[in-house]
Order: C-alpha cells, then sequence, then structure tokens
C-alpha cells in the first residue's frame, strides 16, 4: 500500500512543501496541490512561449548545429505538439 507511493511522495513533497505554508489545511483537507498544479502550468505555458518566439535566424543556426552533431529529425511529419512548430 504506502510502501509503494514512498518513492512518489519523495519527488513530489519537496515540491508541495512550497505551497502548503502558502494555504493552510481546510476541515483537515490538504488544497495546497491545486496551486501547485496552476503554477506548474503557468510554468509549463510560459515556457512553452518563450521557446516558439526563437527568431528565425537563431532556429536555422541551431538546426545547423544539430545537423553537424548528427541530432537532426529524420522524419518531417508535423509537430504532434501545437505551441512547437514542424520542422518543413
Amino acid at each position: 500500500g504506502i510502501g509503494a507511493l514512498q518513492p512518489v511522495y519523495a519527488i513530489t513533497d519537496p515540491y508541495l512543501n512550497l505551497f502548503r505554508g502558502i494555504i493552510p489545511p481546510i476541515f483537515g483537507l490538504d488544497l495546497s496541490p491545486i496551486l501547485a498544479f496552476v503554477t506548474l502550468n503557468l510554468l509549463t505555458n510560459a515556457t512553452a512561449a518563450v521557446g516558439c518566439d526563437v527568431p528565425q535566424e537563431l532556429r536555422l543556426q541551431l538546426e545547423a548545429a544539430n545537423i553537424k552533431r548528427g541530432l537532426f529529425n529524420k522524419c518531417k511529419k508535423p509537430s504532434p505538439f501545437p505551441l512547437i512548430p514542424a520542422n518543413n
């Protein structure tokens, strides 16, 4: 039971503890994961937006460097992630 979840607790508790000091338990219910998920979602969207704002010149330089290293994308399928442009 609980012993199997110890690795999950070890990973998530340090992050959730940041929010447990902000939101006290209400009727014994810990609501800090809600704020943690909202914060994580905002950070994810912000970093995805920064990735979309890479200038075309820098994008071409990065692609050329990746080709030299052998890290190029062999298939030219559209990106499954709508915020990440496909390399066509």
